[in-house]
């Protein structure tokens, strides 16, 4: 099932799957500059998924995937998503989500959105996004 947020106002859209786990997305992911700093948008984004967590207490786990562009080794890029996912998991809980429903894990540069050619692109690939892995309200 597909679990969508677009925007700050929570609108619910849920299609089966057969992995019957949800994707929470937001209609883009929180991005980050360089390191940690977040992309000016991405507090907003954030701060809908903690709305949407609050709002359905059926989200029983949400887990938090850091990204990160090509540039780099494949050992700091992998350290440097698991930072940017925890950075993330911080966020959440500051905002009130309760910890024991996020987990943060980090992918490195294993799953681009885009191929890397301009400075922008790498932009796109320095992400984290949302994945609803365990839902009441999804499984019913």
């Amino acid at each position: 099932m597909n679990l969508r947020v677009w925007g700050i106002a929570a609108v619910w859209m849920l299609t089966l799957s057969e992995t019957a786990h949800a994707a929470l997305v937001a209609p883009s992911s929180v991005t980050f500059r360089h390191g940690l700093k977040m992309a000016p948008h991405s507090r907003a984004i954030i701060e809908t998924v903690a709305q949407a967590m609050a709002l359905d207490p059926g989200i029983r786990l949400v887990k938090i995937e850091g990204f990160t562009a090509s540039p780099g080794g494949d050992a700091h890029n992998l350290k440097l998503s698991e930072r940017r996912a925890e950075r993330v998991r911080e966020v959440l809980i500051e905002l009130g989500a309760d910890p024991q429903r996020l987990l943060a894990k980090g992918y490195g540069e294993t799953r681009p959105l885009v191929d890397e050619v301009t400075k922008a692109d790498r932009q796109i690939n320095n992400r984290v996004e949302f994945v609803v892995v365990s839902a009441a309200s999804v499984a019913k």
